[in-house]
């Protein structure tokens, strides 16, 4: 695996077979996940919902991962991932299949509709830790930030793919197509998961039998370990303050007099943005400090340019520009936290990373329309951007401060697994001794 190691590049990651399979089936299945989103939405307004129930669904969504989140963070740790993961994509797979019967049959009411995206929203919460956590298996510690900037890659050109796809399915053959697609294409992840070659992957250590002093362990280690502290905050303020695009871009839309085809735009914009920049930064994805600092910054005066804009083109550019720094600084935080991460503590952080980035959601886009309602469309937006920002400045100054303190003599390599590095130098000091 050394050799695989050394090898560099935008799609260095791809070299290692068992990765390849995954990244290619996850495309697919992400894919079909936007696709049901878009439907989902729209059934909610066929069955005559309208802002109040397509915010209730999002809150069933995403509120099991926000208050849960550490328990599907112990769950990953506990057992294997690889195994873990393929039964999370089979009960995707079997809510996607109920959405599927319902739509078809006639027979999808509101409370059915909230009661699978609840479901959803329970597989998520040990999903997503055991999915994040899976990366560093598949690849090791020298590829995982390539590997996780091309996830993010594959992530958002399905976020521009799926609906559209979406759009085309609805109106020839109907809502249920899309479900019934979905519920397949989860097959796409299941099958090379079951295939990998098992003698390559990077087995880090299992935590002991789960229990409530297992997540107990997790937040002591998280608050006690300054490289993971400082990611999980920065993704928390930006994520509650900056990413709700599908409530502040909607705003904007509507300050720029736009419609639907404005706010398809601007999201397209974004989407485009964060592939074309994605692709870049996997050519040299790291996780150093300042690297991350200035990805939250620059996304943070680019949000904030983007809500002032005057017109519509501008604001295109603006938020495709954000798009890039945007995947910049949640591929660097991600690979931040897998690398500092004790390998027995890595799924409760990346559970930590689930509650503050998708768990965040329902609060961001809460606070945003208030916003836009109380003070101006724009508002959402620009609080967003503001928020960004002033999360990597004082996160870059207090690391400034801290360098200083620690004299001139340091650097701020990438971050590798410090805290078996300090056993290490313990020992060696104890022999000296």
């Amino acid at each position: 695996m050394s050799r695989l190691d050394r090898r560099s590049g935008t799609f260095a990651a791809l070299a290692v077979g068992n990765y390849r399979s995954y990244f290619f089936g996850a495309a697919v299945s992400q894919t079909g996940s936007w696709m049901q989103t878009i439907a989902l939405g729209w059934m909610v307004v066929r069955l005559g919902g309208g802002g109040v129930e397509l915010g209730i669904m999002a809150v069933l969504q995403f509120s099991p991962a926000l208050v849960g989140g550490m328990i599907g963070g112990v769950i990953a740790d506990r057992y294997d991932r690889r195994r873990l993961l393929v039964a999370t994509q089979a009960a995707f797979a079997g809510v996607a299949a109920s959405l599927t019967v319902l739509s078809a049959m006639g027979a999808a009411r509101m409370w059915s509709l909230g009661l699978c995206a609840f479901c959803a929203g329970c597989v998520m919460t040990v999903d997503n830790p055991t999915r994040h956590s899976l990366a560093i298996e598949l690849v090791g510690p020298k590829l995982v930030a390539n590997a996780l900037t091309l996830n993010s890659v594959a992530f958002n050109a399905a976020r521009v793919v799926g609906p559209a796809i979406a759009g085309v399915v609805i109106g020839t053959v109907g809502t249920s197509w899309c479900f019934g697609i979905n519920a397949v294409s989860f097959a796409a992840v299941i099958v090379p998961l079951m295939r990998v070659d098992v003698t390559k992957l990077y087995r880090p250590e299992r935590a002991g039998p789960a229990g409530t002093g297992r997540i107990r362990d997790g937040l002591r280690y998280a608050l006690e370990t300054p490289e993971v502290r400082v990611p999980l905050v920065m993704i928390a303020v930006v994520g509650t303050l900056a990413f709700n695009w599908n409530v502040s871009v909607l705003l904007l839309a509507r300050a720029l007099d736009g419609g639907a085809g404005a706010y398809g735009a601007l999201m397209t914009g974004m989407g485009v943005g964060a592939v074309t920049g994605g692709l870049v930064a996997a050519g040299r994805a790291a996780s150093d400090h300042r690297r991350l600092c200035r990805a939250a910054i620059a996304l943070g005066v680019l949000l904030l340019a983007a809500s002032l804009a005057p017109n519509l083109p501008l604001a295109v550019g603006l938020l495709a520009a954000s798009g890039v720094a945007n995947i910049t600084f949640v591929a660097t935080a991600n690979a931040r936290l897998q690398l500092a991460a004790r390998p027995d503590m890595r799924g409760r952080v990346m559970a930590l990373w689930t509650m503050a980035f998708v768990g965040s959601t329902p609060i961001g886009g809460m606070l945003a329309g208030l916003a836009g309602e109380l003070i101006d469309l724009r508002a959402g937006l620009a609080i967003g951007g503001i928020g960004a920002a002033a999360a990597g400045m004082v996160a870059l100054a207090a690391d400034a401060s801290d360098r200083r303190d620690r004299g001139p003599a340091t650097d701020d390599r990438p971050v590798r697994l410090r805290p078996g590095r300090r056993r290490r130098e313990v020992a060696h000091h104890e022999r000296e001794a």
